[in-house]
């Protein structure tokens, strides 16, 4: 019976580390959003499609917004077929965000000097539909 408790218990305390490692990335990434490029892996967002290029927000940043970018995340392959067209069908009739475990970086584009806009470049790890 203590061995089965003492088991339980390091899984649970295995799975509080892991949900405050991911939100201590999380945060990180929020933080130190105004260096020129940012690696991170494992990042929690919301992606909201949109007629013209779709749209993220980080779970711990609620009140920021990026551009994103597919190029790189293998969105357009058979294996991601479903969510493509869920993508599309949300971004002409204004659906729900899609969730998503995500990997990837973060990047200003300039022109001249001057800040366009902060992009992420996506590899989509999980993907989930909300609610």
């Amino acid at each position: 019976m203590l061995r089965i408790f003492v088991s339980l218990s390091a899984i649970l305390l295995s799975g509080c580390v892991h949900a405050a490692q991911a939100s201590a990335r999380e945060e990180a990434v929020c933080e130190n959003l105004q260096s020129a490029a940012l690696n991170f892996t494992q990042l929690t967002v919301s992606i909201y499609p949109d007629r013209h290029g779709d749209y993220l927000r980080i779970e711990n940043c609620p009140k920021r917004t990026f551009a994103v970018d597919f190029s790189k995340s293998g969105l357009y392959t058979d294996q991601y077929a479903a969510l493509l067209k869920q993508m599309r069908f949300n971004s002409l009739h204004g659906g729900t965000p899609i969730k998503m475990t995500i990997s990837g970086s973060y990047r200003i584009v300039e022109k001249d000097g001057a800040s366009l806009s902060e992009i992420i470049v996506v590899r989509i790890i999980d993907y989930e539909q909300v609610q």
